[in-house]
């Protein structure tokens, strides 16, 4: 039940942060432009702005989020409390997960006409954003303003966003099947056409040990850089 109401919180602290209003003006430059694409290019459209926007909305927007409840000391005054580390960390990855379903939705929903795997699409943005969310943190928590984590977010997320030049044909390395990414673009094209249920089985295996991988890290890298300085639990 306090999971709950900590999920509850966060929910509502981003609609007043104004992230939920922000992505209506983001939808409406997708819809113009997946809806004004011809249908041989939307689905690989599709998948990449899936992959690059919602599945990974939380690595960027958990950053502000952390900084500003340190900058506000919300932290100190939580941490008093019963809240325990995982719940505050599961709270935080399954808000901005719900954003990223809510947004995903509405893309495909408005702008895609052909075969769509919905339940698939939507297991590839979950598993997508939570890992992302849980680098994010990790990443903030390592960050000593919201200017310093916006210059090192992006060089941290490129690494493994490197799987995009296969996915685009560009090019193509044996060692890009261990990052996550891979996995993701996998199982998110996978939402819109038939793959190889052995990818299926690739895409999730990955994507669900680099989850473990980051939130153990996620854990680890809070208490040190967060509780042991407000001396919580």
């Amino acid at each position: 039940m306090r999971l709950f109401y900590t999920i509850k919180y966060d929910v509502l602290s981003q609609f007043r942060y104004g992230f939920y209003y922000a992505y209506i003006a983001i939808l409406i430059l997708y819809y113009a432009l997946l809806s004004n694409l011809p249908t041989e290019l939307r689905n690989d459209m599709e998948v990449l702005i899936i992959f690059s926007d919602p599945s990974a909305v939380g690595y960027f927007i958990i950053g502000g989020i952390i900084l500003l409840e340190i900058d506000q000391n919300t932290l100190e005054n939580l941490f008093v409390t019963p809240v325990r580390i995982y719940e505050y960390i599961f709270s935080k990855v399954i808000s901005l997960t719900f954003l990223a379903v809510i947004i995903t939705l509405i893309i495909v929903l408005t702008t895609w006409e052909g075969q769509l795997h919905l339940f698939t699409l939507l297991l590839g943005v979950i598993l997508t954003s939570i890992f992302f969310t849980l680098l994010g943190l990790t990443a903030a928590v390592y960050s000593n303003s919201i200017n310093e984590y916006l210059l090192k977010a992006p060089l941290i997320v490129s690494v493994f966003y490197l799987p995009v030049l296969e996915y685009l044909d560009i090019y193509a390395h044996p060692l890009f099947n261990l990052i996550p990414g891979k996995a993701s673009l996998v199982l998110l094209e996978a939402g819109f056409e038939e793959i190889n249920p052995l990818a299926m089985f690739y895409a999730i295996g990955t994507l669900s040990v680099w989850i473990v991988l980051a939130y153990l890290l996620a854990h680890r890298s809070f208490y040190r850089r967060i509780i042991l300085r407000i001396g919580g639990r």
